[in-house]
């Protein structure tokens, strides 16, 4: 019996079908670690332009003297614009136009930061006091609930390491100043956002004197 001409072989070796195989889970590896980093950089980005946005949003609700609705608790004037936990007996009933608004961030709670505003005339310090808290504003997740990005750094003036740092507007001028609870201040303030499963980070910059906010 003649042998088999090879030019007439259908199919394909068991050789042949592994390397394809083979080929196949290198791309579709390849692809999928792609799709992967893109999606942990955009995250990382967006939240880097969210914080950007919500510096900018209090500077222009400090600038146009927005009020907000307020409670006197028996000690003091408190914030009770969401929700009337601050207010104990008091009824959360007056509008109040803030001397200042601003930002808390800490790397103590690195997945949110805090809106405040100064709406007490004893506590004008420029500081964020619990009474004062307007909203909790958490950190942007593009895939599930879990927040992959964190606030890993506070540097005042590129020098001055801090945990904990308020970022305050005055009313109309919306001028802008930075101050952590031990009383350090600057000039320059950057907050370093990081992706916790990159290590990849950016940081929004504001210059106090300027008033520009960037991302570096």
């Amino acid at each position: 019996m003649p042998l088999a001409d090879p030019k007439d072989r259908k199919g394909f070796t068991l050789v042949e079908l592994l390397v394809s195989m083979t080929i196949l889970i290198i791309i579709t590896v390849a692809v999928t670690t792609d799709i992967s980093i893109s999606r942990q950089q955009e995250e990382l980005a967006s939240n880097v332009r969210f914080v950007r946005s919500m510096v900018r949003d209090v500077q222009s609700r400090a600038q146009s003297a927005t009020s907000l609705n307020t409670c006197d608790n028996g000690t003091n004037i408190a914030v009770c614009e969401l929700d009337t936990a601050n207010c104990g007996a008091g009824a959360c009933d007056t509008q109040i136009v803030p001397n200042r608004q601003g930002l808390r961030f800490s790397t103590t709670h690195p997945d949110y930061f805090i809106h405040f505003a100064e709406v007490d005339p004893l506590l004008v310090n420029a500081q964020y006091d619990g009474d004062e808290e307007v909203q909790r504003i958490f950190l942007q997740s593009t895939r599930s609930s879990v927040i992959r990005v964190e606030v890993a750094d506070l540097m005042i003036d590129g020098s001055q390491s801090v945990d904990t740092v308020d970022i305050t507007f005055n009313r109309q001028s919306g001028h802008m100043q930075f101050e952590d609870p031990l009383g350090v201040t600057g000039n320059l303030l950057g907050i370093t956002l990081t992706h916790r499963e990159t290590g990849r980070s950016e940081v929004v910059s504001l210059n106090a004197v300027t008033g520009k906010i960037t991302i570096e």
